[in-house]
């Protein structure tokens, strides 16, 4: 029985929010046509369960099928690749990025992240370099993803270059520098980061930090 796609994507949305996706696959297959909001629906749902395989299977078959990609599939898609650490379309990706001059941050962060959890920071780096006006978002993606490699002198250097370009940090910016310090052993440049977020940025401080600042002094053994 075929499906309006108004209705079919409304269940899909419906049963992926339940934990069902068996139910939300039935419904998208029996979709005769599919707009790029059912397609987008089905991605969501795929990527709202952790099963990022079958996101990447669904975006590839959006590109056989001559479907839309607009800013959410780009999105999903790189989400899944961070999932799987799939670098090669990660990188495939970025070039359907490019070609289709898409510019938000939104989508250049998720990039962004996308390259980091695929070990390839460097690519990363270079999307910041080549941008005009990143904004905090980026940045503290970038700075993040350098945190997750171990690479805590990145962190911290690209933290001053944002400074540098009159960028504000957020809470997650100082996450990422407590983190980085935390394994670095930078004992002192911690607890300055720490003050500075409530002394200088009047940022308050939530128990994600205090944690990061308990496991920088027990690791110094304080």
């Amino acid at each position: 029985i075929a499906i309006d796609v108004v209705l079919g994507t409304a269940l899909v949305d419906m049963y992926s929010k339940c934990g069902d996706i068996i139910q939300a696959e039935n419904v998208f297959n029996k979709l005769h046509h599919r707009d790029n909001v059912a397609w987008n629906a089905m991605l969501t749902a795929y990527i709202d369960q952790g099963q990022g395989s079958k996101a990447l299977t669904v975006y590839k078959q959006m590109q056989n099928e001559g479907a839309s990609l607009c800013e959410v599939t780009f999105v999903c898609a790189l989400q899944a690749c961070s999932e799987l650490g799939d670098g090669e379309t990660c990188g495939e990706i970025h070039f359907n990025l490019v070609s289709a001059g898409c510019h938000l941050n939104l989508t250049l962060a998720a990039l962004i992240h996308a390259y980091g959890s695929c070990s390839k920071m460097v690519n990363a780096q270079v999307i910041l370099n080549e941008l005009v006006d990143p904004d905090v978002v980026i940045w503290s993606t970038l700075i993040a993803g350098y945190c997750r490699e171990g690479n805590s002198m990145a962190c911290l250097g690209n933290f001053e270059d944002m400074k540098m370009m009159g960028i504000e940090p957020d809470r997650i910016t100082f996450l990422s520098l407590l983190s980085a310090c935390s394994h670095a052993g930078l004992v002192d440049a911690g607890i300055d980061y720490f003050g500075s977020m409530k002394r200088d940025y009047a940022l308050a401080s939530d128990p994600k930090h205090f944690v990061c600042l308990f496991d920088l002094l027990g690791r110094a053994g304080d």
